[in-house]
């Protein structure tokens, strides 16, 4: 009879194990960026490019350039302007373009372009308006009912939205266009030579759990992201206040309004939400600090989630969800430190649970540690391509560390994987010496797909009489930049030199200032491209006024 209590035990556990994870995926979904539905929240300015203009290196959303040009724009006379955030950390042309037509809404005036440096090394092909995957375009639904105890690891707020993890729509999509590739793929593999590395734990260790939200509370946190999903995130808010209102000690009911509020661009009551969090986490309140962590993730303001995940990791070193907003934060605030130190206790504490998010993990990883470890870092980069056979981050990486990983380093991480099949240490051994080998990690091909891309979406703006800025990128790239003034020609728009000015401006300020380790932005450097910018696009909008 015992052995029928257990089972009957665990399997009440893994029910409420899954109701809970269901509704944190609801309300992960709820937090990622969302078309408006209503009017009130038309963009006349839309912002479409990579992480330049997602805003990696930022210490928060509202340092990111687009935020910035808003504020701008609004000083020049523009008043309640607003300009959406476009940004597509990681992504080429091509699936910029495929997201364009749901950006663009009745009121859109201009688009500002800042793409696509990442077409350099994973060249796009050509998509035209006609093909389905433009034409049908349209923001992803904000929630899909799966299993997800199998995936917990995949339910960190920050996991999800920083630049260097891939959705399911997007490893779909990468695969479809051939940059995976079978012959590399052993994931038994690659996990035991991250085993042989001392990445992973010998034994899986537990992992814990974040605080339960009671029941009836759940239900109804439930219910307003469901009105949110129909109605659009300022209902959603609604919704919340009232269950703030009927339950004021609740971080979790504080949770969801900071997240409604965040979706609804309320900054008054996210900082309201976020102050109230902040005072109940001061209490000592363990639900409290890690709803502020998951809050202050989803809204972006990353040295804050920081310094919350740090002490949660401290008291509950177990804590896998506390692990990854670390990586995220300290990723987004280009810590390369703090992300060493948090990816290393994710990847334990995660183990086997998620392929092919460990490596992408493992390779950001081997980055940080490339130049004291190079080792390591090979090993680990061997792994991850064990793990997901990601052909374009494989030669990236592997270009972008060759200064100081000898060749030697990834012949013998090679040989230390032990796959099933004989034939994939060879793919493995000729892929990574055509990386290393690589003159560029540039492919020929890339100008002119990224010169189409650039005329598609130009053309599918002219079709809705909107205006277009391209915009250059604050370092030198002769290429890339013959192509985005060419198409700036082509479609007589307007060319903003970015290069120039910070060329001058690191005449006299340290690079420090304007960029972070990694080599995006700092607060300063996406303030100075909203500077460069806002002028431009403040003619435009006025020349619209007057064309009316």
């Amino acid at each position: 009879m015992r052995w029928r209590k257990l089972l009957l035990s665990a399997l009440v556990m893994l029910v409420t194990l899954e109701l809970t994870l269901q509704v944190a995926a609801l309300a992960v979904a709820m937090t990622r960026p969302a078309q408006p539905t209503d009017s009130a929240s038309q963009h006349a300015v839309v912002c479409l490019g990579d992480s330049y203009t997602f805003g990696i290196g930022s210490t928060q959303p509202s340092a990111a350039y687009p935020a910035q040009l808003q504020s701008t724009l609004r000083a020049l006379g523009h008043s309640d302007l607003l300009v959406k955030n476009g940004g597509c950390p990681g992504q080429n042309s091509a699936y910029m373009l495929r997201r364009l037509p749901s950006l663009l809404q009745a009121d859109t005036k201009v688009l500002c372009l800042l793409m696509a440096f990442n077409d350099t090394w994973s060249p796009a092909t050509h998509v035209t308006s006609n093909e389905d995957s433009v034409a049908s375009t349209r923001a992803p639904a904000a929630f899909e009912w799966k299993w997800r105890t199998g995936r917990l690891v995949a339910l960190c707020y920050g996991f999800f939205q920083n630049s260097w993890h891939r959705t399911s729509a997007q490893i779909a999509e990468q695969a479809a266009e051939g940059r995976t590739d079978p012959a590399i793929i052993d994931q038994a593999a690659g996990f035991d030579l991250l085993l042989q590395l001392g990445v992973l734990a010998q034994t899986p260790q537990p992992v814990s759990m974040p605080t339960a939200c009671p029941a009836a509370l759940q239900a109804r946190i439930g219910n307003a992201y469901q009105l949110a999903a129909k109605s659009g995130a300022k209902e959603g808010m609604r919704c919340a206040e009232q269950v703030v209102a009927d339950h004021a000690d609740s971080p979790f009911a504080l949770h969801a309004l900071a997240a409604f509020a965040t979706q609804a661009a309320d900054p008054s009551t996210e900082s309201k939400a976020l102050a109230r969090l902040e005072e109940m986490a001061g209490q000592q309140q363990p639900a409290a600090e890690e709803c502020l962590m998951f809050a202050l993730a989803a809204a972006g303001h990353n040295a804050r989630a920081l310094e919350v995940a740090k002490r949660i990791t401290v008291r509950d070193p177990r804590s896998l969800l506390a692990w990854k907003v670390r990586q995220d934060a300290a990723f987004q605030l280009g810590d390369w430190e703090q992300f060493e130190h948090a990816a290393s206790e994710g990847l334990r504490l995660a183990d086997r649970v998620a392929p092919l998010e460990s490596a992408i993990v493992a390779r950001h990883y081997a980055q940080a540690i490339a130049p004291g470890k190079p080792g390591l870092a090979a090993g680990l980069m061997v792994a991850a391509a064990l793990l997901d056979g990601d052909a374009d981050m494989l030669q990236t990486k592997v270009w972008s560390v060759r200064g100081v990983v000898p060749w030697s380093a990834f012949a013998d991480a090679i040989d230390r994987a032990a796959p099933s099949r004989p034939s994939v240490i060879e793919a493995l051994r000729q892929r990574f010496r055509r990386a290393y080998d690589a003159q560029s990690m540039e492919s020929d091909a890339w100008p002119q797909g990224l010169e189409a891309n650039m005329l598609e979406a130009g053309r599918i703006c002219k079709e809705r009489g909107i205006r277009v800025v391209v915009i250059g990128y604050p370092f030198p790239h002769p290429g890339l930049e013959a192509v985005q003034r060419k198409v700036a020609s082509q479609l007589s728009a307007p060319f903003v030199d970015v290069r120039e000015r910070f060329d001058r401006e690191l005449e006299t300020r340290r690079r420090e200032d304007l960029f972070v380790r990694d080599g995006h932005c700092s607060d300063a450097g996406y303030a100075i491209l909203a500077e460069l910018v806002s002028p431009v696009v403040s003619r435009l909008l006025r020349e619209e006024a007057k064309g009316k």
